[in-house]
């Protein structure tokens, strides 16, 4: 699965980029997200996510609103990562783990799914893609081996939800 963090607070403009917090509709959007991932009694076996408080916070209301034994780890070169680091660090996931969530920013998601899928979108804050690898194990992780399988957004989500 490939999230991109929920909605920031850009209100204090003194503060640094890799320490916004999420906003109010980041705050609200996230436990939706989260709740369409645990909806079939949990989805991921683990979260990576850049250590970005916006993207910190968005792994932490994923897990809180329905996976809380799912692992978090955190990763410095998640934090505004490019497609080819971003498949680079899933490569090295825990060959145990059948699914993972990565929880990271733009553009490198929208690059990334486009690099994986070949699917081109627009990847808001807090959208979701859950994308099908033809892979025997992660370190098999390369551009095309992967198929878009569904693609969710915040805004689609409420008028469910």
């Amino acid at each position: 699965f490939l999230m991109r963090h929920a909605k920031s607070d850009w209100s204090d403009s003194a503060q640094s980029d890799f320490d916004r917090p999420l906003n109010k509709r980041g705050l609200s959007d996230t436990p939706r997200m989260g709740a369409l991932l645990s909806s079939d009694g949990g989805l991921t076996d683990f979260v990576l996510s850049s250590p970005a408080n916006r993207a910190r916070q968005t792994a932490e209301l994923v897990i809180e609103s329905g996976q809380p034994e799912v692992a978090l780890g955190f990763d410095e070169r998640l934090y505004l990562a490019d497609s080819s680091t971003l498949s680079q660090i899933v490569r090295s996931a825990d060959e145990g783990c059948e699914a993972g969530l990565v929880i990271a920013h733009n553009p490198g998601m929208e690059d990334w799914l486009a690099d994986l899928s070949g699917c081109t979108l627009r990847f808001p804050t807090a959208a979701l893609a859950c994308v099908q690898l033809d892979i025997g194990r992660w370190a098999d992780v390369v551009d095309g081996c992967g198929q878009l399988q569904w693609f969710v957004t915040p805004r689609l989500l409420k008028e469910f939800l």
